[in-house]
């Protein structure tokens, strides 16, 4: 069975709750299933993802320079193309936003949207 792809895309590497569930949720996803790749917008602190680094899952930051950084959108586009992602699994707010839209435009299977601690 072929292994199914995985962009799992975040709003930062900063250390946040979203950020931690995130560090302990995908080391843990089967190696024999799926290929992993975690995308930040953009970079934050980065201490999160030693331990993922670790565990050899690729870690891309996509260079956000704020969050109306719509080149993000072209970088992202062009990434969801080249690595044939089967899952895009989307989590906060802005992430989310953006990996709805542009998952759609690449016609990306299975789109996740993940919020965490909202209040309304």
């Amino acid at each position: 069975m072929k292994k199914r792809k995985i962009l799992y895309l975040i709003n930062s590497f900063n250390i946040g709750g979203a950020e931690k569930v995130m560090a302990k949720i995908v080391p843990n996803l089967d190696k024999e299933k799926y290929n992993i790749i975690v995308v930040a917008l953009k970079m934050g602190s980065g201490q999160i993802i030693s331990g993922i680094e670790k565990r050899g899952i690729e870690i891309i930051n996509l260079g956000a320079r704020n969050k109306f950084d719509f080149r993000v959108a072209i970088k992202l586009y062009k990434l969801l193309k080249k690595k044939e992602i089967n899952i895009l699994w989307c989590s906060l707010f802005h992430a989310a936003l953006l990996g709805r839209v542009i998952g759609k435009l690449t016609k990306t299977p299975i789109i996740i949207n993940w919020e965490h601690n909202e209040n309304f």
